[in-house]
C-alpha cells in the first residue's frame, strides 16, 4: 500500500511539471490543469508536531513529543463533473490512507460519493483538523463514527437554506474508522442541516444499524490517551442507534458551537444481553482578540491574529454496564469523564498556526477506588502548504 501511494503521488508532481498551466499558490498547494480545463488537480497537504506534559494523571500516562498528524491531500477533477480524492496520513512513519473516493455531480445541485470518507455525522468530527479551534477533540466525537466505506448522497448547495445527506456505509465502532467490514449488517446515516447563513447551523444527524456479535467495542480515552473506560468479555450484538443534535453560530469576534451525541448499542456477554445509552456533549466557545471573525471553516487572517477559546465537554458510560458486569473494571474504572478546556490559538499567516492548551478532566466511577483526575498541557505547531 506504502509503494502504491507514494506512486500515484510521483505521477501527480510529474503532471505538475507536465502540464502547462501549473502553480503553486501560498494557501492553496500545487495546481495545474489542462489546457482545455477539463482536468484540474490540486495537491496540499500539512504537518502538526505536539509536546504534551501530564501535570497529573490518575494513570499515570507519560508526557512527551509526538507527530499529531502528517498528511497530504490530492484531489482532481475528471471532468466536469467527477473529483476523485486520496487523503493520506504519515504521522506513525508508515503511509495510512485515509480517504479514497469518487465524488460525482449526479443531479443539479446533489452529489454522489462513493468509497472511504468521513462519515458527515459529527460537527466537530466534520472539521478538517487544521480547523478545529483545539488541539484535541472533544467527548462528543468519541462516540461518532469517523471514516468508513460506503456510499452518500447529499446536497451540493442549500435548498431553501437546508442541506440534506443520506448514506450506508460497512459500520464502524465509536470514534473509529475501517478499511474492511466484519459484519454482515450496514449502517444507514441521514443529516439535515439548516443553515440560514454562512455563520450559522442548526443540524441533526441519525444513523441506524445492526451488529453480530463479531465485531468489538470501543474504549473511551482522554486526550492524553487515558483509557478511562472499556468492556470486558462483551460483544455488539444487535440494534446500534446513534443520534445528535448540534448546531454553531459566529458573529463579530466571538463564536461558539456544541452538540451531543447519544448512542444506543445491544450487548451480549456470555448469556446476558443489556442495551446501553452512553451520550457525550461539548460547548466549545471562540473569541478573537485581534478583530477578526472566527469561523467552522478556513479562518481568514492577515497575519499575527490571537484566538481564544474555551470548552466544557462530558462523556457518560450507562450505569448498567458495570451495574450487570459487562466493564473491565480491572484497569480501567471510570463511568463518566469531564473536561474543561483553556486554549489559545496564535495564526502567524495563512500557512503557520501555533497553539497551546490546558485541560483538566475529572472522572466518576462505580468502583471502589474512588474519582480521578487528569490534568494536560498541550503545545502544537501547524503548517500548511
Amino acid at each position: 500500500m506504502k509503494k502504491q501511494i507514494t506512486a500515484v503521488f510521483v505521477a501527480v508532481l510529474g503532471l505538475g511539471l507536465w502540464v502547462p498551466q501549473a502553480n503553486f499558490a501560498q494557501s492553496k498547494g500545487l495546481s495545474f490543469q489542462s489546457e482545455d480545463g477539463e482536468f484540474k488537480a490540486q495537491l496540499k497537504g500539512f504537518f502538526q508536531t505536539q509536546s504534551r506534559t501530564v501535570l497529573e494523571s490518575s494513570a499515570k500516562t507519560q508526557s512527551g513529543f509526538a507527530n499529531r498528524r502528517i498528511r497530504t491531500d490530492f484531489k482532481a477533477n475528471l471532468g466536469k463533473n467527477t473529483e476523485l480524492g486520496l487523503f493520506v496520513d504519515y504521522a506513525s512513519g508508515t503511509a495510512l490512507l485515509q480517504d479514497a473516493y469518487i465524488d460525482a455531480t449526479v443531479l443539479p445541485g446533489w452529489k454522489l460519493k462513493s468509497g472511504k470518507f468521513k462519515v458527515l455525522f459529527g460537527l466537530e468530527q466534520t472539521q478538517s483538523p487544521t480547523n478545529v479551534h483545539l488541539t484535541e477533540l472533544s467527548f462528543a466525537t468519541s462516540l461518532v463514527p469517523n471514516r468508513d466505506l460506503g456510499i452518500e448522497l447529499r446536497t451540493a448547495e442549500p435548498i431553501a437554506n437546508f442541506n440534506y445527506s443520506i448514506g450506508v456505509f460497512n459500520g464502524v465502532t465509536d470514534g473509529s474508522s475501517a478499511d474492511t467490514d466484519t459484519e454482515s449488517g450496514k449502517d444507514v446515516f441521514g443529516k439535515i442541516s439548516y443553515v440560514p447563513n454562512k455563520s450559522t447551523l442548526i443540524g441533526l444527524s441519525v444513523s441506524t444499524g445492526g451488529r453480530n456479535g463479531s465485531s468489538t467495542l470501543a474504549s473511551y480515552k482522554t486526550a492524553a490517551q487515558t483509557t478511562f473506560f472499556k468492556y470486558a468479555g462483551t460483544t455488539a450484538d444487535g440494534a446500534l442507534t446513534r443520534i445528535s443534535p448540534h448546531g454553531y453560530w459566529y458573529g463579530g469576534p466571538f463564536g461558539v458551537y456544541a452538540e451531543y451525541v447519544t448512542v444506543s448499542q445491544a450487548l451480549k456477554k456470555g448469556t446476558l444481553a443489556l442495551t446501553a445509552q452512553q451520550s457525550a456533549w461539548q460547548i466549545t466557545g471562540v473569541y478573537v482578540l485581534t478583530g477578526e471573525t472566527p469561523t467552522y471553516g478556513t479562518f481568514e487572517t492577515k497575519g499575527n491574529s490571537v484566538e481564544l477559546v474555551g470548552r466544557i465537554h462530558q462523556l457518560t458510560v450507562d450505569e448498567s454496564v458495570f451495574d450487570n458486569g459487562f466493564a473491565d473494571t480491572t484497569t480501567a474504572t471510570y463511568s463518566r469523564a469531564t473536561g474543561i478546556v483553556a486554549g489559545v490559538n496564535w495564526y502567524l499567516n495563512s500557512n503557520v498556526k501555533l497553539s497551546a492548551s490546558a485541560e483538566q478532566v475529572s472522572f466518576d466511577t462505580r468502583v471502589a477506588n474512588g474519582a480521578g483526575k487528569e490534568t494536560l498541557v498541550t503545545l502544537q505547531s501547524q503548517v500548511t502548504f
